[in-house]
């Protein structure tokens, strides 16, 4: 049987959260394709319509929708991406009336039956990880047989019953999942993230799940499984050697959740003499030896999310670190070089005004003592989290809610926010969010701002007294020493 898969486009918004969108690959449907095409009896190919629109802008997708010749299609979506995903699914069905029509991905997973409800046009929602339930799928949709016994799936019969069907084994053993290297499309616009330069890059998964339970993500507990060093040095090698990339983005939800690993392939990468750069997430409580270990691997950029400075939320919504071990991680990422982002939320569950100004503070703070980049946004609930089961538990989220019907608050665009995503409204109300938010963004502006007027001033001193390769960690402590105890916000 021959498979369209296809990636939909990003949304149409102008909000500053969709401008920060980073373009990567679409490795879900590169993994499914290459298990796909290991079947003599299949075929596979990817539309990755979020790609073409970063290239183009005179395409039209109902024009390819209607050009193509297909058995069976497949559709991906995260949350945002899932309205743009049920047009392009209303369009295959008004084109392809008789073919299948399959979804999957990281949120129809988690609103399976919702989406066969309310979105007739799909056939079959795949779920969890689909490598080997999209072959089984294939295999039985090609001999014409029924669809009770194929784990993963929830799916609409004959009679028009929805019918949900035992879920199916995750892929313990990493390392014979197929990589996808040769057939990876090489001239995508992807770049290494974190640096200001774009510098091309590849993303790399060397990790499955993550063992930790924040309230607020979709995989929180997703049992963690990882692949091998020597099988991830294998797939570096390959871009290095024969294609000659040296920047990777490893999009792991938690790259040090295993530090042992973590040691281990960060090592392999040194003995093996890899001359690359990387970015990659992490956790505040990472072993803090690890540090100077991922510098000299390559690590040039880490995403931590602290979500907020405030000890009372922290406890409330299961992170499992403490602003002391934030602050260690910080003290350690600036003394190796490492650029450091980290990421903050408001309007958790139960937050005040005073806790969010905790958080407040305690940007301030790391921003000028440790050269931390920050963001801060609203909570937002996602299918699959404990913060939506609150939330329609509380009639935040009403009884007639569906994430496959139009959803638009205009008020969050006022927030920088994409306005088809619901916000998560417990302790705060809008207008103290906009506050904090006005507060958070006053205070980083007012950073970078005598950040980048002082280090001006003290190289153009240094250059005069003949110090002119003095390095910009230096100069950074340079300006912690002047600055450190000016605060930028009420105490």
């Amino acid at each position: 049987m021959k498979i369209a898969l296809i990636q939909p486009a990003k949304p149409d918004d102008k909000s500053s959260a969709a401008k920060d969108w980073n373009l990567c690959r679409p490795l879900s449907l590169l993994y499914l394709s290459c298990a796909i095409r290991n079947s003599p009896l299949h075929e596979c190919q990817i539309f990755d319509l979020e790609q073409i629109f970063a290239v183009t802008s005179d395409f039209c997708v109902e024009k390819m929708i209607m050009s193509l010749n297909f058995d069976v299609f497949g559709v991906t979506a995260t949350t945002f991406t899932r309205h743009e995903a049920i047009s392009v699914i209303k369009l295959i069905r008004k084109y392809h009336p008789s073919k299948k029509i399959i979804v999957g991905g990281v949120h129809f997973m988690h609103c399976d039956v919702d989406t066969l409800i309310n979105v007739p046009e799909v056939d079959v929602v795949v779920l969890g990880e689909g490598e080997k339930t999209i072959v089984d799928l294939l295999d039985a949709l090609h001999a014409s047989l029924p669809l009770e016994n194929i784990k993963g799936i929830t799916y609409r019969n004959d009679s028009g019953e929805i019918i949900e069907n035992l879920d199916s084994e995750l892929f313990e053993d990493l390392d014979h999942m197929d990589i996808f290297s040769p057939s990876i499309p090489m001239d995508y616009p992807e770049y290494l993230m974190g640096s200001k330069q774009l510098i091309p890059a590849v993303s790399l998964m060397t990790s499955r799940g993550c063992p930790f339970k924040c309230v607020f993500c979709a995989k929180a507990g997703m049992k963690y499984r990882h692949r091998s060093s020597q099988n991830v040095i294998k797939e570096l090698k390959y871009y290095v050697n024969q294609l000659g990339i040296t920047a990777f983005n490893f999009i792991d939800l938690t790259f040090t959740a295993n530090p042992q690993r973590s040691r281990e392939l960060c090592q392999a990468i040194i003995d093996e003499g890899l001359k690359i750069q990387w970015w990659c997430e992490t956790r505040a409580n990472v072993p803090l030896d690890m540090i100077c270990l991922m510098q000299q691997a390559g690590c040039r950029y880490i995403v931590v999310g602290v979500e907020t400075g405030s000890r009372s939320v922290l406890e409330r919504i299961q992170k499992g670190v403490t602003l002391e071990q934030v602050e260690q991680l910080f003290v350690h990422t600036k003394k190796h070089g490492i650029q450091t982002t980290a990421y903050f939320m408001c309007s958790h569950l139960g937050e005040t005004y005073e806790d969010a100004m905790e958080t407040i503070r305690f940007i301030d703070k790391i921003e000028r003592m440790y050269g931390v980049s920050t963001t801060l946004q609203p909570c937002m609930i996602l299918p699959g989290t404990e913060i939506e089961a609150i939330a329609k538990k509380s009639g935040a989220l009403s009884a007639s809610f569906s994430w496959s019907g139009e959803f638009h608050a205009p008020e969050n665009s006022k927030l920088g926010q994409v306005t088809t995503i619901p916000l998560f409204l417990d302790g705060l109300t809008l207008e103290q969010i906009s506050d904090i938010l006005f507060k958070k963004n006053k205070i980083s502006a007012i950073h970078h701002r005598y950040k980048d007027i002082s280090l001006g001033y003290f190289k153009v001193a240094l250059e005069a007294h003949g110090l002119i390769k003095l390095s910009k960690i230096v100069l950074d402590d340079l300006y912690t020493f002047f600055f450190k105890n000016r605060h930028f916000v009420d105490k």
